[in-house]
């Protein structure tokens, strides 16, 4: 398969940002995975920190609550980092939202079952 254009991948990903807020984290972590595989470097940096948003909600609903921290942790930094997909979501309330779950993942909680995170 041929690499992803910015506008196949602005649909993936808006296809994605759907399936998370609908609670669908894995769909929506699969959706984001097709960018990472098929899309150029630019693409691959700008959906990273959401793949990891995803895959650190779907670690926690595991009962993973390190490795759901972890990923949290790196979610928000590379997401701050983020300009391709900043006209599609507000990245501020995105990282106070990942912010909010990781202080409660410390605490125990888990926040695939007590917290929406939306985009």
């Amino acid at each position: 398969m041929k690499s992803l254009d910015d506008k196949s991948s602005m649909v993936l990903f808006n296809e994605g940002k759907d399936l998370f807020n609908k609670g669908e984290l894995y769909e929506a972590h699969l959706k984001w995975e097709h960018i990472w595989k098929y899309g150029d470097n630019d693409s691959r940096k700008n959906i990273k920190g959401f793949i990891q948003m995803s895959g650190g909600l779907l670690k926690q609903s595991f009962g993973k609550q390190r490795a759901a921290e972890y990923l949290m942790e790196k979610a928000k930094n590379n997401i701050m980092k983020s300009q391709m997909f900043s006209n599609e979501v507000n990245i501020r309330n995105i990282v106070k939202q990942i912010n909010e779950c990781i202080v409660l993942t410390q605490d125990g909680v888990c926040c695939v079952s007590s917290v929406t995170i939306s985009i």
